[in-house]
């Protein structure tokens, strides 16, 4: 007689296998309505015989699970409830014990679902396991204090915002990683709440247990040895069953498994649980309620006959399968990878599947699919599926299908450009920061490129064989630029090792990324993997410097493997109030006599504020004065080329262009030339004459107070400052926020110069946090 079965959360990949063991219309799927339109499930299951129905239903709601499944409408014959996927493992053991069923257990699959409660469990248990602790912010990641640890999401799967760390990893640009990290097809949103933990890292071979648990006891187990991608992500990259292990191993691993089984209190259906042997002994690391993901359940029926997915509806009918106590040969999977950017073709296909041993070949992308860097199990391209009398006969099978297998990718949809006009879509309509507009990139005084995607973003490039100082990559991470200076022989030595740079920075340290609006994660880690190659194409060192804190720019480089950290502290001033009154208020009683007596200083001369072309019959004097500062500080510029690029700023910025000027004795003193945003306001460089400028103050007032009172006047909410100059513009209430900047991180020298350089700076900032306190 047939009776209904119900999936809780559609898992495709059982349902070939499904609709060999249940017969025609006896499954009902059910699934969260987001995950089902996301997935396009209504049309994926209509194909297949067994399914009878699908049901929409908040299942990944796991606080309200068992509220959700007593309103589920079901027919009065289900027989048997099993999770099809991670997301259904607590509403399908809730929807079990409501209709008297065999399943998890409620209590046993939340331990399952949460990390966090599945440590605490194998703790109690007393199974070996690494050292951990919940974490909610960065500063608890710090905390953890290992020198190499795992930083992962507690109720995620497929790898998704797991990270393999050191001490010298940015754990600021790492926790956004990882709390940012999603799977929105698989994932509805807003159902469950992440939680996250952190793990000390264990090295050794990493294995599987798969087991079928009938009223708690294990009635079939297998091991799996694993291959891992190394660096950050520890992406699985191949599987091959049965391991080839000691009996005693095996021996230990099944009674581990039985004692974390009893633990928690599972009931009936299968588990997944990963181990990583430590001097030979296993440490759980984590375990999942549901069948395997990653192609195990192929290679289990390859390996051992018969219908694993079968057997675990059996297990869930209440009756023991019947199981060969060995497998009759070895099966292994290898998964393809390929360079990010859009596949142009797939090569090698037929040749790998005439492979002997070659079961099958699938490619998951096709031509002009994007390829995104590794960093989830969703990120591959393919896999390859072998079998063979041993371990090693079917790995062997495996690999060399995957070799003869290319998945060719090319940039897609870039651009490089040296004129900004020829890309007007990449800039924003409004900039806030001028730095974000096309009139800067434009009015530029430095010769610069775009290299960016179709519609957007792009990226800033410099390309030199001998760039400047403030844009060098090895004396910007060496800490010249940030007044932060280090370790000279090592500077000397890796200027020597990297005279070819392929820069990524902004004129002016604003962001290195050019976007008309907020750039998709998945873009920007494309173009950074086409800017590297753009590196190793000419033989250079790519890297990007000076990037704000803050820019999602720092994610998408961590994810390409750049190491990051701070390389300057940029001051940038936050009005308080409404006037210039508020902005005195706000200051230490000692800042602020002195700012009023600067200011008052003005009386001795003449203040005068131009604004678009008003300004242009004095940027000649601007010029002059700017060349005098500059030879004050011992350095040396070109007043010619200092008026042309005063006038090119004006060209494209129009009324968009301020210049202040301060005179005394009739003629010019001190000048500041800002530019507008659509809410900020840059100082873009200044000028003085020395001794004359002191007796009016008249630095402070054309590149400070002048500003400020036109700030309020004009609606503009912060003031960005300009590098260098940080106790002038501390004592004014500035704030400095951090400049991050990104090396290639098997560049041990670089990394170790930016590590240096980034602890200085963290340390720098110490005394010089804090923003202007707004007044009430």
């Amino acid at each position: 007689m047939k009776r209904t079965a119900v999936m809780v959360g559609c898992g495709v990949a059982l349902l070939p296998a499904l609709d060999q063991a249940l017969p025609a219309a006896s499954l009902i799927v059910v699934d969260d309505p987001d995950v089902i339109a996301a997935r396009g499930l209504r049309d994926a299951l209509r194909a297949r015989g067994c399914v009878a129905a699908l049901r929409e239903a908040p299942i990944q709601d796991e606080e309200a699970a068992r509220a959700a499944m007593a309103g589920l409408d079901l027919p009065d014959d289900v027989s048997v409830v099993f999770p099809g996927q991670e997301y259904g493992v607590v509403a399908a053991a809730e929807l079990a014990h409501r209709l008297g069923l065999p399943g998890a257990g409620p209590a046993a699959a939340r331990i399952l679902r949460d990390k966090i409660l599945l440590r605490d469990a194998a703790q109690q248990a007393g199974l070996a396991q690494p050292a951990w602790t919940e974490v909610t912010s960065e500063a608890d990641v710090r905390a953890f204090g290992r020198p190499s640890y795992v930083l992962k999401p507690a109720n995620l799967q497929a790898s998704v915002g797991v990270q393999l760390l050191t001490a010298d990893d940015d754990v600021a640009a790492a926790w956004q990683r990882t709390i940012g990290a999603d799977e929105p097809a698989m994932r509805a949103p807003r159902r469950f709440r992440p939680r996250y933990l952190v793990e000390s890292r264990l090295d050794g071979p990493e294995m599987s247990v798969e087991a079928l648990v009938h009223e708690g006891e294990v009635v079939f187990a297998n091991l799996t040895a694993k291959s891992v991608a190394g660096g950050r992500h520890p992406i699985e990259l191949g599987h091959v069953l049965p391991a080839a292990v000691a009996p005693g191993l095996a021996d230990r691993l099944l009674d581990d498994l039985r004692t974390f089984v009893k633990a928690i209190g599972f009931g009936s259906g299968t588990l997944h649980s990963e181990w990583i042997l430590v001097g030979g002994v296993p440490h759980l690391v984590e375990c999942a309620g549901r069948l395997p993901g990653d192609e195990l359940i192929p290679l289990l029926d390859l390996a051992y006959g018969g219908n694993i997915v079968a057997d675990l509806v059996t297990v869930l009918s209440g009756q023991v399968p019947s199981r060969p106590a060995g497998a009759a040969r070895a099966a292994c999977v290898r998964f393809l990878t390929a360079e990010p950017g859009v596949v142009v073709g797939v090569h090698g296909v037929d040749e790998a599947a005439a492979m002997p041993g070659v079961v099958g070949v699938r490619i998951t992308r096709a031509p002009g699919d994007r390829i995104d860097p590794l960093v989830s199990s969703w990120d591959r391209a393919g896999r390859v599926i072998a079998t063979g009398p041993t371990a090693d006969a079917a790995e062997a099978a495996a690999e060399a299908a995957a070799r003869a297998v290319t998945v060719a990718t090319a940039p897609a949809g870039v651009r490089d450009v040296t004129d900004p006009a020829s890309a007007v879509g990449w800039w924003p309509a409004r900039a806030r920061d001028p730095r974000e507009s096309s009139a800067w990139a434009a009015g530029t005084s430095e010769p610069v490129s775009f290299l960016g995607l179709d519609g957007g973003p792009a990226l800033w490039l410099r390309a030199s064989l001998c760039p400047p100082t403030r844009m060098n990559i090895v004396d910007v991470v060496g800490g010249l630029v940030g007044e932060a200076g280090g370790d000279e022989d090592l500077v000397a030595r890796a200027r020597q090792a990297h005279p070819r740079q392929l820069v990524c920075a902004a004129t002016g340290y604003g962001s290195p990324v050019v976007a008309a609006t907020t750039p998709h994660p998945d873009r920007l880690s494309t173009l950074v993997a086409t800017f590297v190659e753009y590196a190793r194409q000419r033989g250079a060192t790519p890297a990007v410097l000076h990037c704000p804190a803050g820019d999602p720019l720092l994610d998408a480089l961590a994810a390409n493997d750049f190491a990051v950290g701070v390389t300057d502290l940029y001051p940038v001033l936050d009005l308080p109030g409404d006037s210039m009154r508020d902005y005195l208020a706000a200051l230490p009683k000692g800042r602020r006599g002195n700012v009023r007596r600067e200011i008052a200083a003005l009386a001795g001369g003449r203040a005068e504020v131009h604004v678009g072309e008003r300004a242009r019959p004095h940027l000649a004097a601007a010029a002059s004065l700017n060349v005098a500062g500059y030879r004050q500080r011992g350095s040396d510029r070109n007043e010619a080329e200092a008026r042309a690029v005063y006038e090119r700023l004006l060209d494209h910025f129009g009324d968009r262009l301020l210049l202040t000027t301060v005179s005394a004795g009739g003629r010019p003193v001190a000048s500041a030339v800002l530019l507008i945003g659509d809410g900020d306001l840059l100082l873009y460089s200044a000028g003085l004459l020395l001794p004359d400028s002191r007796a009016v103050a008249g630095y402070f007032n054309a590149a400070y107070y002048l500003p400020i009172e036109y700030a309020y006047a004009n609606g503009l909410r912060r003031i960005m400052l300009g590098p260098t100059g940080r106790q002038a513009k501390r004592l004014r209430g500035a704030r400095f926020e951090p400049l991050y900047s990104a090396v290639p991180r098997h560049d041990r020298t670089l990394t170790e110069l930016l590590a240096a350089t980034d602890a200085r700076l963290r340390a720098a900032q110490e005394p010089l946090a804090g923003p202007v306190v707004a007044v009430a």
